[in-house]
Formats: structure tokens, C-alpha cells, sequence
């Protein structure tokens, strides 16, 4: 039941925890506090804040007693893959691993100051970006529980009427978003885990931000250079490196029959290859790739679960 909008904790409760957090009253963190939040979800809300300086901000704050809830709720995952793991026994991947790996999320995304850090690196990572711009966190005015960042103003990257109207490039945003993706990916090695239109804004000046950096995704080197050669093989075709890069990537095992495997991937890709966007439908090539993975016993790795879903 994680979802984007649900309804608000009251402003009291939101009022009571910055205080109990920061150790001061309200009025000496900020000169003005907007008690209707900017959104509210499973696991936080945001209200609109203004610092004694002048500087406008966003004041994220975590749902009373959501820990707790996700601990029982994990619990319950387990008890289900166990039983899953048991009687199905999947191929892709292991139930229990999968839960594991939402665990692991779902937990970091309960740590704000986490999330603060986090933040801190992508700047870095993209301070000689002049195309997207990551907010500041005001650290006096962060914990675990309370994240205080930096305001920015934009359109929902969804949102397709109103950046017509405002009479934005958007063939020009897909190219920056899909650059700075595979920039985190492959050079960076660090990447937002949850890129929905909802954590994309676009900004006057051909410029995208990000925001909610509670879910990262770390890839190493070796794990860089394995999907370099998959996306290297794919473009050029080459079946013998797509397959080699999958079984590094430990997708797939000695049981597999690799020349029907070669066949099979070669088969999918010209299906869909040299297409135009909007003639690619996601579900479809997902819904192949599944069978595919499914008679070729390819197993998805735990830790390239977030990248999946990224």
C-alpha cells in the first residue's frame, strides 16, 4: 500500500516532531511554516518552510509510527517468500533474496540524514552539470526523521501540456534526462533509484532536477563494465558479447543452451530494434523478456534489482 498520495498527518503531529527533532520551537528553525503539505505520502509529507535568512525551503518529514509498520510488513514478505521459495521455486530470482533487497531499500529510505548524504554526493556529481540541478540540504535543520532542503520550482517531467505551453524543447529535456541517467550508471557508479515523473522536475533553461533521494543504487566497476558490453552488443548485434556480459553478470548458468539463447536474443532484438519510441510499447518487450528469461533459466541478480526498476 506504498503510495504517492495519501492522506496528511495533522500539522500539530508535523509541528511536534520537527520540535522534538531539532530540540527548538517551530518559530526558531523557520520564519514561516505552510502547515498544508506539498504532498504526502506512505512514508513522508513535505510542507513549503521559509529560513530567518530568506531562503525558501522544503521540510520533509517521516509518517509517525511508519517504521514500525514496515517492520511487521517486511515480516510478513518473508513468511510469503519463504513460502514462495518452497513451493514455486523461481528461476529469475529468489523470493527471499528479493525481500532482501527491499528490505535494504525500504529501511535506507526511513533514514533521512541518509537521504541528506546522499543528496550531497549526487551535487558533487553534478556540479559541472549546467542541466541539472540537485537541492541543497540545510544539515541545522535535518535528522533521521527531519530532511530540510532547498525549494525548486519546476514542471512535473509528466506534465506534457504545461511544458508546451511554457514553450519547452521537450525532445531536448529526454536528451538531458536519459544523458544524466547513463551518466550516473556508467560513469558515476551512483544512481536515483525512483526516477518517476514525480521526482523529475524541468526548469527554465533546459534544465532537470531531481528531488527524494531516499532510494540509491550503487553499480560497481566490474558490474559498469559488464552492462557497457551488453549495451555494446546490443547495438552492434553481437550476440556472442551480449551473452558473454550476461554471464558475467551472473544472469546466466552452465545449463543453459547457449546458441538457442544467442538465437533467441538476436530474434527479440530485431523485432523491436531501429523503431521509433512511439512505436515501443515497454509492456511488450518486458512481457518477451520474461519468457525469454523464463526458458533460458536467466536469473536477475538481487543487486541489479533497483537498476531494473530505475
Amino acid at each position: 500500500k506504498l503510495q504517492d498520495e495519501v492522506a496528511p498527518f495533522p500539522t500539530e503531529e508535523a509541528v511536534a516532531l520537527i520540535e522534538a527533532e531539532l530540540g527548538i520551537p517551530l518559530e526558531e528553525a523557520f520564519s514561516h511554516f505552510d502547515g498544508r503539505p506539498l504532498a504526502a505520502g506512505s512514508i513522508a509529507q513535505v510542507h513549503r518552510a521559509r529560513l530567518h535568512n530568506g531562503e525558501e525551503v522544503v521540510v520533509k518529514l517521516q509518517r509517525p509510527g511508519v517504521a514500525a509498520q514496515i517492520r511487521t510488513d517486511v515480516e510478513i514478505l518473508y513468511g510469503l517468500a519463504r513460502i514462495v521459495q518452497e513451493r514455486l521455486r523461481p528461476e529469475m530470482i529468489s523470493a527471499v533474496e528479493f525481500v532482501d533487497e527491499f528490505r535494504r531499500y525500504i529501511t535506507n529510505e526511513l533514514d533521512f540524514a541518509r537521504e541528506g548524504r546522499n543528496i550531497e554526493r549526487f551535487r558533487a556529481q553534478f556540479q559541472d552539470d549546467p542541466h541539472v540541478v540537485i537541492p541543497k540540504v540545510f544539515w541545522e535543520f535535518s535528522t533521521e526523521r527531519v530532511l530540510t532542503m532547498e525549494y525548486v520550482s519546476g514542471v512535473k517531467a509528466s506534465d506534457t501540456d504545461r511544458l508546451e505551453q511554457l514553450g519547452i524543447d521537450r525532445r531536448r529535456i529526454a536528451f538531458i534526462g536519459a544523458e544524466a541517467f547513463l551518466k550516473q550508471v556508467m560513469i558515476a557508479g551512483c544512481f536515483h533509484g525512483d526516477p518517476h515523473p514525480g521526482n523529475i522536475f524541468v526548469l527554465p533553461g533546459d534544465r532537470i532536477a531531481y528531488v527524494d533521494f531516499g532510494s540509491v543504487g550503487r553499480v560497481s566497476t566490474e558490474v559498469k563494465e559488464n552492462l557497457a558490453a551488453l549495451f555494446v552488443g546490443i547495438v552492434r548485434r553481437d550476440m556472442d558479447r551480449v551473452v558473454k556480459a550476461m554471464t558475467r553478470l551472473g544472469a546466466v548458468d552452465d545449463r543453459s543452451d547457449m546458441r538457442r539463447l544467442r538465437e533467441d536474443i538476436a530474434e527479440m532484438i530485431d523485432r523491436h530494434y531501429g523503431k521509433r519510441l512511439k512505436e515501443i510499447k515497454a509492456a511488450t518487450i518486458l512481457s518477451e523478456s520474461f519468457e525469454l528469461a523464463g526458458r533460458h533459466r536467466i536469473k536477475l541478480p538481487s543487486d541489479l534489482l533497483l537498476l531494473g526498476r530505475a
